[in-house]
């Protein structure tokens, strides 16, 4: 890896380690709670207010920026989402898996398998379940409880660092 890479990816979680830092410090901004770390593979994810992972009915969300750009091409995962018929769909080569997002908010797989989790929506983002997401294509998914705010981390089997 070259040198600028690894000076890019130390600046870029030098950032957003002060940039949580800075949430937690003034009043009347997010706690350092609210503020989690992503981590796709070995590259830390840009910290936004839109795409912030979020904890519902005791499930970990998070956002389908996560598979945009050279994040989902890091995971080999695409998404894509229709606000017209309503449905996301997370897919690779081999897998799919659909997602209504009105009603019942059903989930289901390209083999057939229902799964009982659903999707969020919160503006323009679709929030996925991520222990799913980590199932059923295969990926690492660990949450690590540190200050200043957690980190969250999925990866593939071409991650660099464990």
């Amino acid at each position: 890896m070259s040198r600028f890479r690894k000076l890019r990816r130390a600046g870029a979680l030098v950032c957003a380690l002060a940039m949580a830092l800075s949430l937690s410090v003034f009043p009347g901004r997010a706690a350092a709670t609210d503020v989690f770390f992503t981590v796709i593979n070995d590259d830390p994810m840009e910290l936004s207010q839109e795409t912030m992972p979020f904890w519902s009915g005791g499930r970990l969300y998070v956002s389908n920026a996560i598979f945009d750009g050279s994040y989902g091409d890091a995971l080999g995962i695409t998404c894509s989402y229709s606000t017209i018929k309503q449905t996301a769909v997370i897919y690779t080569i081999r897998v799919a898996l659909f997602f209504e997002l009105s009603g019942a908010g059903a989930a289901y797989d390209n083999q057939g398998r229902i799964y009982s989790e659903r999707a969020i929506v919160r503006g323009s983002y679709v929030f996925f379940p991520v222990d799913l997401i980590a199932d059923v294509f295969d990926l690492t998914f660990t949450y690590l409880r540190v200050d200043p705010a957690p980190v969250i981390r999925l990866k593939n089997s071409s991650a660099r660092l464990s």
